[in-house]
């Protein structure tokens, strides 16, 4: 059944060559400083996101209560930190 109903909606789909398509190249304007250089976040911004949450919501797919996440802030805003720029860094 499952062969049937992926033959059937493949069907529905075109083909395109994107052998034809244009390559863009990348273009920056502006004095080199002003690009968008390495992010940085910092304990104090995680708590402000976190303070921004409605406490009423659902959990997300961590399975987290954003009511939890409120009454904890000050305890973990400086382990996601480090978290967040660890893993910035490993990109």
């Amino acid at each position: 059944m499952a062969e049937n109903l992926n033959e059937y909606f493949s069907s529905v789909f075109t083909r395109e060559d994107i052998s034809i398509l244009p390559v863009l190249e990348t273009k920056f304007e502006g004095r080199e400083f002003d690009y968008l250089g390495q992010l940085i976040v910092t304990p104090t911004m995680v708590a402000r996101k976190i303070r921004d949450m409605k406490d009423n919501k659902s959990p997300g797919v961590d399975g987290i209560p954003p009511k939890l996440l409120l009454e904890i802030v000050e305890q973990i805003s400086i382990p996601l930190a480090t978290v967040f720029n660890l893993s910035l860094e490993e990109e």
